[in-house]
């Protein structure tokens, strides 16, 4: 698996971990980090060893959705380019829920906005 930028993925044979690694960012997602997460569970899912993969985050918080600078309201975007970002959560959230793989939420501390909708696409939540 090739080595990302703002996620962690490991795997143990049967069992796979992705982490959402930006702690400093309360590891809100930005278009990278849900590529990224995209490409995560699209590999994982294909393969024939891994079973289950666990979903967390690093840090004190699981996720805190979009990140503003991201998605805030100091970025002007045409109706295309929201668009765009809308289709890309929306393919980050039914690879998630879609991938043939059990998938477990590792839930460590607030979840807002996208973060409970990476909740939602989770086959098992679990507050840790």
């Amino acid at each position: 698996m090739k080595n990302f930028t703002s996620i962690l993925v490991e795997s143990n044979k049967a069992c796979a971990r992705v982490t959402l690694n930006r702690p400093d960012r309360r590891n809100s997602f930005d278009s990278l980090m849900v590529e990224e997460i995209c490409a995560a569970f699209e590999t994982l899912g294909q393969g024939r060893l891994v079973r289950t993969i666990v979903l967390t985050g690093a840090g004190p918080t699981f996720c805190a959705g979009a990140d503003l600078r991201w998605m805030g309201p100091d970025r002007t975007v045409s109706a295309t380019e929201a668009r765009q970002d809308a289709e890309l959560l929306l393919r980050m959230f039914r690879t998630i829920d879609e991938c043939p793989c059990l998938v477990i939420g590792r839930i460590q501390g607030a979840a807002y906005g996208g973060g409970i909708g990476l909740i939602a696409a989770c086959d098992i939540a679990v507050a840790a």
